[in-house]
């Protein structure tokens, strides 16, 4: 029995050995190699199953890395404050159903029967795949612990995207799609004071054109000792709201349950346990579970919608005629400031400006300063930009 036992205990040694030389060898190949992701169906139709995988390889990739078998971020040498990373991509058929649909009114606390829906639900529907990127082995960013820090959202046709009927149609004759881009050339990692931040940069496709772009940022807490070591320079600074130049302003507040995140979680397929467990959110040092950041946008987003913003000559209007009734091109940018700990009563602060008058900016605040964002047209000539940190 003991030689029995002996004998399978080497099997099983040898395995991982084996399992750890096929990593390693393949984070090297990354390192040289444009990584390809492929998914067997659209990302928001995952399974319980698929997800609790998704899951068990997110948490996998923190044993791999004390083993050496996940990337090594290593300095740029062209720039002092970026980090080269491998150029990992994704591409696929993007399938929307009345499921859906319900599932993120049902989010967003949606009431209205006008067959229109928010420009976010394309984007709740693809934020899956910012996860698939994140627990790939290729990626040398270890999600458990990183945060979501900012995101910019470019929305070339509001009007399409709020369609529901036209994107249905378009997904059943399959001409709507995403493209995922992480890494390369274009997009670096950048040292922050905190660790280092990442940019994956998700394309919703409508008939081959270019809809939805959005550049997530990620970033991944680092020791002060990490090389590059930062350097303070004028892009911390340029990431705060401005305050001197406000003309006006509304003031909105929406109430937040702690069960509220179940529901994003259930279009976005995103069960981080820090938004859907109180035992994990407090293994990670919360109080409680916290607000799932792209779901403030998207409250915030639809409160613009309710009959009472409507018609006025305030910040909120201005903000619901370009994102609900415009035709133009509308970029939307929000930053994370602090977690939002469930339950709260978070307020909504609509702000007009004096230097440009087709930009509204927002805050949200629950006990303090917790979002911070800014619409503003295609007349500022920022649709195109591209995703650069520094």
């Amino acid at each position: 029995m003991p030689s029995t036992l002996l004998k399978w205990a080497s099997v099983g040694v040898l395995v991982v050995i084996g399992l750890a030389l096929i990593a390693r060898r393949r984070t090297q190949l990354s390192q040289e190699a444009s990584i390809q992701i492929g998914l067997s169906k659209s990302p928001n139709h995952a399974t319980g199953s698929e997800i609790a995988l998704l899951a068990f390889k997110a948490a996998s990739k923190h044993i791999l890395a004390l083993i050496g078998c996940t990337p090594t971020m290593k300095p740029d040498p062209t720039h002092p404050q970026r980090i080269k990373l491998p150029y990992i991509y994704m591409q696929g058929l993007l399938h929307i159903d009345e499921n859906d649909e319900r599932m993120y009114n049902k989010a967003v606390k949606s009431n209205t029967a006008d067959n229109l829906i928010s420009p976010m639900f394309l984007i709740a529907q693809t934020l899956p795949l910012m996860i698939h990127i994140l627990a790939d082995r290729a990626c040398p960013v270890l999600p458990l612990g990183s945060v979501n820090t900012r995101n910019t959202f470019k929305i070339r046709r509001p009007h399409l995207a709020q369609d529901i009927g036209a994107l249905r149609r378009a997904s059943q004759d399959g001409n709507l799609s995403y493209r995922v881009y992480f890494g390369g050339h274009d997009r670096p990692g950048y040292r922050r004071k905190r660790g280092v931040e990442f940019c994956t940069t998700i394309v919703v496709l409508y008939e081959g054109e270019p809809e939805i772009t959005m550049d997530l940022w990620v970033l991944q807490f680092m020791p002060t000792s990490f090389e590059p070591r930062f350097v303070p320079d004028t892009h911390e600074q340029d990431q705060k709201p401005l305050k001197e130049d406000i003309d006006g302003t509304d003031l909105h507040k929406i109430h937040i349950d702690a069960r509220d995140p179940h529901n994003w979680a259930a279009s976005t397929k995103d069960y981080n346990p820090i938004h859907v467990s109180p035992i994990g959110a407090k293994l990670f040092g919360f109080k409680s579970v916290i607000a799932h950041g792209n779901h403030l946008v998207a409250l915030a987003v639809e409160e613009l919608r309710h009959e009472a913003v409507k018609g006025g000559s305030g910040p909120a209007s201005k903000a619901r005629q370009m994102l609900w009734e415009g035709a133009d091109p509308i970029v939307l940018e929000a930053r994370f400031v602090r977690p939002t700990s469930l339950p709260a009563e978070s307020s909504i602060t609509w702000q007009s400006c004096q230097k440009n008058k087709s930009e509204i900016r927002y805050e949200m605040k629950s006990r303090d300063k917790l979002t911070s964002g800014t619409f503003y047209s295609s007349a500022n000539n920022t649709y195109s930009r591209p995703c650069i940190g520094s």
